[in-house]
């Protein structure tokens, strides 16, 4: 896990609305009819309620509407992309562009990427989380930690994998196996953070 020492700022929290889901409940007193015509009328679920109304029809979607959260807080809501690029752990690297099929994922630890045009582009530094993808466009991710590179000091990193190579040669086998998880998570991290201080 990402320790709160290796933020550059304690801001990250500001402003984070809860978005602990609301229970689904199907009304079994209504008429089967109009339980198959309104079913996903049901269903509290913004996603579901901005899908098309005809399902086969075509869709002509022009950019991705990502939602990002860790845990139970917003970070991003509604953030209007022209792609996001992660690892996810069956299919391997991953771009999710408009016209994206239908898909659920499994993301590794490691770096999430946001292009909003060819200009810009943002890179968070995420624990593994999960991703589902709706054709009409939005995007939902939920990560157990998610921070942006830039929030992240190198330097910090640097000693956790210090102090991780350390812990390397204790003898007990619970010791050494955190160590060798925590280099697994923080050397792809720290490759990611020099980068980043380099221009690249």
């Amino acid at each position: 896990m990402l320790r709160r020492t290796i933020l550059k700022t304690a801001a990250l929290n500001k402003g984070v609305l809860s978005i602990l889901p609301r229970t689904v409940s199907v009304r079994s007193y209504a008429k089967q009819d109009d339980e198959n015509d309104k079913a996903m009328s049901f269903y509290p679920n913004r996603f579901v309620n901005a899908a098309p109304e005809n399902i086969m029809a075509p869709v002509n979607v022009k950019k991705l509407s990502v939602l990002l959260s860790q845990n139970t807080n917003w970070i991003l809501r509604n953030e209007k992309v022209d792609a996001v690029e992660f690892v996810d752990l069956d299919k391997g690297a991953v771009s999710v562009q408009p016209q994206h099929m239908t898909e659920f994922y499994r993301i590794k630890p490691g770096v999430l990427t946001l292009r909003y045009d060819e200009e810009r582009t943002d890179k968070y530094y995420q624990g593994g989380g999960l991703a589902h993808v709706f054709y009409f466009g939005p995007v939902s991710m939920t990560f157990s930690e998610c921070y942006r590179l830039e929030d992240l000091d190198a330097e910090a990193v640097r000693q956790e994998i210090d102090g991780a190579k350390e812990k390397l040669k204790n003898k007990n086998d619970k010791v050494r196996g955190q160590a060798e998880l925590a280099l697994e998570f923080y050397e792809p991290l720290l490759k990611e953070l020099e980068k980043l201080e380099l221009g690249y």
